[in-house]
């Protein structure tokens, strides 16, 4: 299913439906297949502007990010904080022999905020190497660094490095938290655990995480739509917007099926 979904990606986001119609259409154009050259890239002209001239792509995510709120008030006690991997640059982060996030980096914002706010809860991490080179380094290497330079005690942090997507993360925080429990999680209501992820993607990581039996209560962040209507964002973040908005609503469906 990891493949899968990282080949059907690569093909099929916006981004690559818009290059291989303009191949394509060069390429009948070219064949002399000239009316039918014409008629794929005027297609691929009016797909450009509805991205860039309509909110199409805020869309996408204001109503995936719109799902869940901070808490407020917080809560009194908290079992644990978990952090999703996804923000680290690893590569360039060890070429360059310094820790390099996304802008997803918010994320550990968050994290030390909370650590900071609920200084006994134990802290998870979960981030291995979600690409299909599998020969890069973990998230979890840079996570560590990140958690150092802001000034964490690293020695609550528990993490794993294995996970490459967010069903794995659901069930190598599972793991964590049984190896230090004598009884199952699930069997005390009140135990809940503040969950630490990017807005857009909060409602998947709720579904796996309430699957692997751990109550969570959601702690979003990174947020990449306005509350107003955005018209005529222009192509670069329309289509960002619509690619992040609809790989995420893709992968929902996916959790919600298998």
């Amino acid at each position: 299913m990891f493949l899968f979904s990282k080949v059907f990606w690569l093909i099929f986001s916006p981004t690559s439906v818009l290059v291989w119609l303009s191949a394509f259409g060069l390429i009948l154009l070219v064949l002399g297949r000239t009316q039918m050259g014409v008629g794929v890239l005027a297609t691929l002209s009016i797909l450009t502007l509805v991205i860039a001239l309509t909110p199409i792509g805020p869309l996408a995510l204001r109503g995936l990010e719109g799902h869940h709120t901070r808490p407020n008030p917080m809560p009194e006690n908290v079992a644990g904080i978990i952090l999703l991997g996804g923000a680290e640059q690893t590569t360039v982060s060890q070429e360059r022999d310094a820790p390099s996030l996304t802008r997803a980096g918010e994320r550990y914002l968050a994290f030390a905020e909370l650590s900071a706010l609920y200084p006994e809860a134990p802290l998870y991490f979960s981030g291995g190497v979600g690409w299909i080179d599998q020969s890069v380094p973990p998230e979890a290497d840079v996570m560590r660094d990140v958690a150092v330079r802001l000034g964490m005690d690293i020695t609550r942090i528990r993490s794993d490095a294995s996970a490459r997507n967010t069903r794995e993360n659901a069930a190598a925080i599972r793991g964590l938290i049984d190896a230090e429990q004598t009884a199952p999680q699930s069997a005390d209501p009140d135990q809940v655990y503040l969950l630490i992820t990017s807005a857009f993607h909060m409602s998947r990581a709720v579904l796996y995480f309430e699957r692997e039996g751990i109550q969570v209560v959601a702690y979003p962040c990174d947020w990449r739509s306005h509350l107003a209507l955005e018209w005529f964002p222009g192509l670069g973040r329309g289509l960002d917007q619509l690619s992040t908005g609809l790989r995420e609503r893709i992968g929902l469906v996916a959790a919600q099926l298998f």
